[in-house]
């Protein structure tokens, strides 16, 4: 009975110990990633301003202003990635212990199960949506990346993952809000059409940064071939090769 006990007790504080890493791994790649995509959305933020002080190709503002919010979105979904994974490494015991979700860490389990499903190049979190689907089985995974009711995913995150694109009225207003903080007198011609802007923005090739993904599969979070990922490249193969480091000593 002992034994027993102790081998128990062995498993449970191994797999506390591996769910805490691989949240600290994830914690690490979204510093680079929030990085990368703060860059990105202050230099999308200065082509609307230089854009806005060129009076005749304001409209053409209406644009780029799309990749300042698909930017943004993409920095607020990380914070609320960031915000779970710290959830997870200061509840590891209770939920490695727990045959069920426990109620207090439910939003932030479902939360990266389905961030999981909506990225493809993140390993972490494909790892991390692996564990929780052989723990609390995947009918409970399915609720969270189908957005059942009940799920109890973050409304947050949804709005920051999704691939709708921003309504016209949602540009207008980050439009005027980027012109007042900069003084710039916003005049676009009352004579555009709306619905022919809404149809030019369709023929704009835009990074379409979120998939619905297997895992393991897709490329999330992409960057622009700007060059820009090549600077984080190194620390992201550091931070894949940890992850997989662990994984040969856990199954070794």
């Amino acid at each position: 009975m002992g034994k027993r006990l102790n081998a128990l007790l062995g498993r449970s504080s191994s797999a506390s110990k591996k769910l805490r890493t691989v949240a600290n791994l994830a914690v690490s790649r979204i510093v680079i990633l929030r990085n990368l995509h703060g860059v990105r959305c202050s230099q999308a933020r200065s082509d609307v301003i230089q854009l806005l002080h060129q009076q005749p190709h304001q409209h053409h503002a209406l644009v780029r202003v799309e990749q300042v919010i698909r930017e943004q979105n993409a920095l607020d979904a990380l914070v609320m990635i960031e915000m779970c994974c710290h959830i997870l490494k200061e509840s590891t015991e209770i939920i490695t212990n727990s045959r069920e979700c426990p109620d207090e860490v439910k939003e932030a389990v479902s939360s990266l199960i389905f961030a999981a499903s909506r990225t493809g190049e993140f390993p972490e979190l494909q790892e991390i949506r692996r564990i929780f689907t052989s723990k609390y089985g995947k009918d409970f995974a399915y609720s969270a990346v189908e957005l059942r009711n009940g799920c109890r995913v973050y409304p947050k995150l949804v709005e920051g993952l999704s691939r709708e694109r921003a309504s016209m009225e949602t540009r207008q207003n980050l439009l005027k809000q980027i012109a007042k903080e900069n003084g710039i007198t916003l005049e676009l011609s009352r004579n555009i059409d709306l619905q022919e802007e809404s149809e030019e923005l369709k023929d704009v090739p835009m990074k379409d940064d979120y998939h619905e993904v297997a895992p393991a599969d897709g490329d999330a979070f992409d960057s622009d071939d700007d060059g820009s990922s090549a600077m984080c490249r190194s620390d992201e193969e550091e931070i894949i090769e940890n992850l997989n480091e662990y994984n040969v000593q856990e199954n070794a």
